[in-house]
């Protein structure tokens, strides 16, 4: 759409004006010849005059389209991430973001305009001056009586082109105000979503420890399909449980129930006396971690992919890599927690992603963890790792998604529980 609107649309008035131009040129050579060479005079200091913004025109045009690749680019990073910012209340992020591009955007956009105004003011300048040469020497001619009198009734024409001038820098600022409308609903977004919960602004702070997950008789069903009927039971805090069952059994439905995600089911789910779709998410992840199988890796560097942006130290950075077994391959690099990892983390296995991942939810010491098979894609040795990293603590109430359990780590789990 902008090449359409300012390339090929421009290129085809330039076409319609040479047009005019040349046919113009070829009236004129019914007068005088001296009408031509200062109409071709005039036409040149005409062209000078914007000509002077031309390397500042350029060089805004190319910030301007920097900042639009920029909006792009930022933006489709942070809000692939979204469930990862929102598990983490880090919503924060997306509206910075968000802000900060569009309002580069603004900028560069008012800087161009600007511009480019000042190269009409220019134009115009050189326009009003040519004609009032032309009238000079028409009435100059006509005095002589080399032309008529009648020709100077010509003049009523070529000054239209005054009326152009003016018309073009109207239609610069108009063009400016009809951007201003695109800025005022992004800010609106970003105001609005300042709160996390979206639904529903009235719900009471949810501040107390939370002691239990009550289900009874929960009902959902995904399209057709019944994922759980008439499903009750009781998780403590402090446990750890072991939630197996095929693919499509609702294991990871679960989980979106009980942190919130999903919220149009039918039965009760509470945390302690509290229905979870009656507490604010921001209140909710306050508390617990959601990490899950497949996370989202942003375009930045390794520091601020656990700590989203939050402030901690490089000690505690890396004593958490320690922790999840990735500080040897990240001490290693040449930046260490400072390199750049790839959008999606397409320089990092599907292991190293989740070890990122629940090094996220490690370093800000939140006692419940959702994790949905996290280990899936670590060799057995970091997979062990891991798992007694975060069934040994005892201060961790841990759901655990997994399809591999090893026997051997059964008697820490309070309850196993199967779906079918």
């Amino acid at each position: 759409m902008l090449i359409e609107q300012k390339g090929f649309a421009n290129f085809y008035q330039i076409v319609t004006y040479v047009i005019e131009t040349i046919l113009a040129i070829i009236a004129l050579l019914a007068f005088h010849w001296s009408i031509i060479l200062f109409t071709l005079f005039s036409a040149m200091i005409t062209l000078l005059f914007p000509s002077i913004l031309n390397k500042q025109i350029e060089d805004r045009s190319t910030l301007y389209t920097k900042s639009l690749e920029n909006f792009v680019s930022k933006n489709t990073n942070i809000l692939q991430g979204f469930d990862v910012l929102l598990s983490f209340n880090k919503l924060n992020i997306l509206n910075k973001t968000m802000f900060n591009t569009s309002n580069n955007i603004l900028k560069t956009s008012v800087s161009l305009r600007k511009s480019l105004a000042g190269a009409a003011v220019l134009g115009g300048i050189g326009n009003v001056l040519s004609q009032l040469g032309i009238i000079a020497l028409t009435g100059f001619l006509a005095i002589k009586n080399i032309v008529g009198f009648g020709s100077i009734l010509t003049i009523e024409a070529l000054s239209s082109t005054i009326f152009n001038s003016v018309g073009n820098i109207m239609n610069v600022s108009i063009e400016l105000k009809t951007v201003n409308p695109i800025f005022k609903k992004i800010n609106k977004y970003i105001l609005e979503s300042e709160n996390v919960d979206l639904k529903n602004n009235s719900h009471k702070n949810f501040v107390e420890k939370i002691n239990t997950f009550n289900i009874k008789n929960l009902f959902y069903t995904y399209g057709d399909k019944i994922i759980f009927n008439d499903f009750n039971y009781i998780f403590l805090a402090g446990n750890k449980y072991a939630i197996l069952g095929e693919s499509g059994s609702g294991k990871s439905t679960l989980f979106k129930l009980l942190t919130g995600r999903l919220d149009d089911y039918k039965g009760s789910i509470k945390l302690n006396n509290r229905e979870v779709k009656d507490i604010k998410k921001s209140d909710l992840y306050n508390q617990i971690i959601y990490i899950a199988q497949d996370p989202y890796i942003f375009n930045d560097d390794i520091k601020f992919n656990i700590t989203l942006g939050d402030e901690y130290d490089d000690d505690t950075v890396n004593n958490i890599l320690k922790e999840v077994g990735l500080y040897d391959l990240v001490s290693n690099l040449e930046k260490g927690i400072y390199t750049k990892l790839e959008e999606g983390g397409r320089n990092l296995s599907g292991g190293q992603k989740q070890r990122i991942s629940l090094a996220r939810g490690l370093i800000r010491n939140k006692k419940i963890l959702f994790l949905d098979e996290i280990t899936s894609s670590q060799d057995e040795r970091t997979s062990d790792k891991i798992e007694d990293l975060v069934l040994n603590n005892k201060e961790l109430t841990v759901f655990m998604i997994s399809h591999k359990l090893d026997k051997e780590k059964l008697d820490k789990f309070k309850d196993i529980i199967r779906l079918s």
